[in-house]
């Protein structure tokens, strides 16, 4: 998982954001996946991990009651990586998972967080890292479960002129 990050934080120091932005989406997913009991993932399972590590960072208190106001929702983010991923579109409208935006928009160095009536408008970097942030928190928690093994099976590259026994 850890060159996973990686490929995010280069993408984004090279400013190939689109990059950065389909890795980042896919990332919940494979924690699903890992942590899921059948070893497969959905869509009930990504938000299941969306709300246990990033529900948070997206919820900040207004006012002077402290009204609780939520950006971005685990069925939004999921509905988000289903458009990107398969039609590489921001808006979401069309997806049945949507709850609270219709559309997306990604800025680089632009204000994150911010909202019009339906529209979220997001840094892609802050983004990226909250949700790169969320991950290594959830890393950090499951190399200390008997599941760690499963790691071997997420997806590299070898840079050698051949691979071994040992890397199968």
């Amino acid at each position: 998982m850890e060159h996973l990050i990686k490929s995010v934080e280069t993408s984004l120091r090279h400013k190939n954001y689109i990059s950065a932005l389909y890795l980042t989406l896919t990332l919940p997913d494979i924690c699903a996946r890992l942590d899921s009991d059948d070893g497969e993932t959905s869509k009930d399972k990504y938000i299941k991990w969306f709300n246990k590590y990033l529900a948070d960072t997206y919820k900040i208190k207004i006012g002077a009651d402290n009204k609780e106001h939520i950006f971005l929702t685990g069925n939004d983010l999921y509905a988000l990586r289903c458009s990107i991923l398969h039609e590489g579109r921001l808006d979401i409208s069309s997806q049945r998972a949507q709850k609270i935006h219709s559309r997306f928009f990604f800025t680089s160095n632009h204000p994150h967080l911010r909202q019009i009536n339906s529209v979220l408008q997001l840094d892609i970097s802050s983004f990226c890292n909250e949700v790169i942030n969320a991950v290594s928190k959830w890393l950090n928690n499951f190399k200390l479960s008997d599941k760690e093994p499963l790691l071997k099976d997420i997806v590299s590259i070898f840079t050698g002129n051949s691979f071994s026994t040992n890397d199968i």
